[in-house]
């Protein structure tokens, strides 16, 4: 027999058709989940890898375009006569000083005349117009040919007599980029293009620079785009402006994608069949509780409550239990849950109190002293009918209604004048009743007034705690001052061990105990065996 329900192979192909077609459509909403958090999370990282490619770029702009100026403003401070060879070895010196300049000449008439890497040129070298001229008179060429000299190609910046020639690798050693990401760096009003980054036309790279961001770049859409633009401060501002152009999935290949489908479809369906499975379980297990309270084929131990001073076992607890055919043991914190959540639990209370009363009645016949204890619901207690119920069983198996406890485990917020008022019908019939669990939950001092209680259970949570540094030991120091002066019966549950038993009595001598230290619970015909072997001081198997 299963304990639980097992999910397996074959009850999946059991399930109703309803429940596949719920699996497949689960299965594509977790395939589309899928597919959109992977979108939204590789987004997010290439947004950060844009910045900081971004960042690069400016940063490197910023101090190329700084070393251009500081080291035209050095080269203008040269006393010596121009290109004389004093001079430039005065030009060479200051190249040391600068990373990203790799020569320094000058200008007379429009044309080099000298630099410090190639001396005093044998033919003046005639300059282009300059790409741009800023307010401040510094005068840009972009990519140079065969200047100074043949062969050599590079992007330079003069002011007055002087120009700065821009190192090639200004922009090598960037973060490594994929095809699709593109960047351009411009002016402060996009004005002028410095440079581009990426497979950028100029029409292209003026094109993005009027684009805005798309505010709907997170769309798993193709064709989105993100964008980003930062730009320096100060008294010299260039702009890096980036793109990119395949976001997401669009930029991963198609290995990736069937991976991401297949994960994504896979724990959508997963989680749509455990879901199924959990239902089926709860609504047959539900149905097989009522075919059970119906049939009667739930059944009912007794748990020995034991006069802790004599040893004597005074009365029991009838415990219900359930054992099914298909689920095995099923615990009575589950299916006493599932009754309430059914409308079930007042069936399945009187199919309790009434193998409970026929089981124990010739012990408690025999015996005028001897009582049981029977665990009531709400609903049991809120049905006008419930008491009548009891009367007409007690009178069939003359049983004197004190030899009857009904523990009462208050679980909800109830009335408590209700509650009150029902409780006291009880108690005139001469229906003794206890208020179970006393210290946690809702079962407090007020309900213990409210409920005239003729008994209190201590919860075994405290009894467990005897002997530990705890709050819950504290507050069982708490309890033993509020019951000394209660004139109502005691009970602890949960004893297991002698240490405990001590404890107890020690601060408590008429305590009634319940526990594994005395016995298990067991079957009604067990109970005549425990009488017989009384004193109770030790465990029964």
């Amino acid at each position: 027999m299963h304990s639980a329900f097992q999910p397996t192979a074959s009850s999946f192909f059991s399930l109703p058709k309803k429940m596949h077609w719920m699996a497949l459509l689960s299965g594509l909403l977790g395939t589309v989940i899928a597919i959109s958090v992977v979108h939204v999370v590789i987004i997010k990282h290439e947004r950060e890898f844009l910045r900081g490619y971004s960042e690069a770029i400016l940063n490197r702009g910023l101090q190329a375009n700084k070393e251009s100026r500081l080291s035209l403003k050095f080269a203008q401070q040269s006393q010596f006569e121009q290109c004389s060879p004093e001079d430039i070895e005065y030009l060479r010196e200051s190249l040391w000083n600068y990373d990203f300049i790799h020569d320094i000449g000058r200008i007379k008439n429009g044309a080099i005349e000298c630099t410090a890497g190639w001396g005093l040129l044998a033919k003046q070298k005639k300059l282009p117009h300059f790409s741009e001229l800023t307010p401040d008179g510094y005068q840009f060429w972009k990519r140079l040919k065969d200047i100074p000299t043949e062969g050599i190609s590079s992007n330079a910046i003069a002011r007055r007599n002087s120009i700065a020639f821009v190192s090639h690798y200004v922009f090598k050693n960037l973060p490594h980029n994929p095809e699709f990401i593109a960047a351009v760096l411009t002016t402060k009003h996009s004005d002028y293009i410095y440079k581009t980054f990426g497979d950028l036309t100029k029409q292209q790279a003026i094109e993005l620079l009027k684009k805005k961001e798309d505010p709907f770049f997170w769309l798993p859409v193709k064709g989105r785009q993100i964008q980003t633009q930062l730009c320096t401060q100060g008294s010299t501002v260039i702009c890096t402006t980036a793109t990119d152009s395949q976001l997401g999935i669009f930029g991963i290949s198609n290995t990736y994608h069937v991976i991401i489908i297949v994960i994504g479809f896979l724990f959508g369906g997963i989680i749509s069949l455990l879901m199924s499975f959990a239902r089926l379980r709860k609504n047959s297990l539900g149905a097989r509780l009522k075919q059970a309270i119906d049939k009667k084929l739930l059944h009912v131990q007794y748990q020995p409550k034991i006069q802790l001073q004599s040893g004597m076992m005074i009365g029991v607890e009838a415990l219900a239990r359930w054992n099914d055919e298909e689920y095995g043991y099923v615990s009575p914190d589950v299916f006493i849950a599932l009754a309430e959540q059914n409308n079930q639990i007042k069936e399945l209370t009187k199919l309790i109190v009434s193998k409970t009363l026929s089981d124990m009645r010739d012990y408690l016949v025999n015996n005028k002293t001897f009582f049981v204890s029977i665990n009531l619901s709400i609903q049991d207690l809120t049905d006008s009918q419930f008491l009548l119920f009891i009367d007409d069983l007690v009178q069939q198996h003359g049983i004197r209604p004190e030899q009857l406890i009904f523990e009462i485990t208050e679980r909800s917020t109830a009335d408590q004048d209700a509650m009150s008022n029902t409780t006291k019908q009880f108690v005139k019939k001469g229906y003794q009743v206890s208020l179970d669990d006393f210290g946690t939950g809702y079962s407090n001092l007020s309900w213990l007034s409210a409920l005239e209680a003729d008994e209190i259970k201590i919860d075994k949570m405290f009894t467990q705690a005897i002997g530990t540094d705890s709050i819950n030991q504290n507050m069982l120091n708490g309890i033993f001052q509020l019951i000394e002066n209660l004139k109502m019966h005691v009970v602890f549950e949960g004893i297991e061990e002698q240490r405990e038993e001590d404890y107890i009595l020690e601060r408590s001598p008429n305590a009634i105990g319940q526990g594994w230290h005395y016995s298990r619970p067991v079957l009604a015909e067990e109970i005549g065996k425990l009488l017989i072997s009384q004193p109770l001081k030790k465990t029964h198997a």
